[in-house]
């Protein structure tokens, strides 16, 4: 199996994607590129979803991703995929979704092990305190995708709410 990189630069840093032929592998911050830099098919459509997603036209992402964990592991991060775009949920409340109700831990584990960060919004995931708690990549970089959703949807409500007022519609 080949395995190719290309690079983004995001507001965050660069991201170095690692992809097959036909499937992503993995992002990563900040590192410098070791293997060939042949754009493959999913590596252009990785970067195009991702400036979408920076200049706040995208919500979801919709790669083939190739998962490199455990069945549990995979169940989480399938789980901390449906968590909405600009929304946050606890470690404890994905871990009682799905019938891990007591070992929140095991969630912040697999967050640590996100090889999608991003794609799959580890960084949505907060204490049950609603305080910012680890993040592999920085909790810096966590706060900011976090405001950057937050900002984007408050913008998108008030330019929605402005359009419907120009065309005289009311809610």
């Amino acid at each position: 199996m080949n395995i190719y990189a290309g690079k983004y630069f995001s507001p965050i840093g660069k991201i170095v994607i690692y992809a097959t032929e036909s499937e992503l592998l993995a992002l990563s911050f900040d590192e410098e590129l070791e293997r060939s830099a042949k754009k493959t098919e999913i590596i252009e459509e990785t970067i195009f979803q991702l400036d979408e997603y920076f200049k706040g036209k995208r919500k979801k992402f919709n790669l083939k991703l190739k998962f490199n964990s455990t069945e549990l592991q995979r169940t989480i991060l399938e789980e901390v995929r449906k968590i909405p775009y600009g929304m946050t949920a606890a470690y404890s409340d994905i871990a009682k979704k799905i019938g891990y109700a007591k070992y929140a831990r095991i969630i912040g584990k697999a967050m640590n092990n996100n090889s999608f960060p991003i794609i799959i919004p580890c960084h949505r995931v907060i204490g049950k305190n609603g305080k910012l708690t680890g993040y592999a990549y920085g909790l810096w970089r966590k706060e900011w995708l976090l405001l950057f959703e937050k900002q984007n949807l408050q913008e998108q409500k008030i330019n929605s709410s402005d359009l419907l007022k120009s065309l005289r519609i009311t809610k």
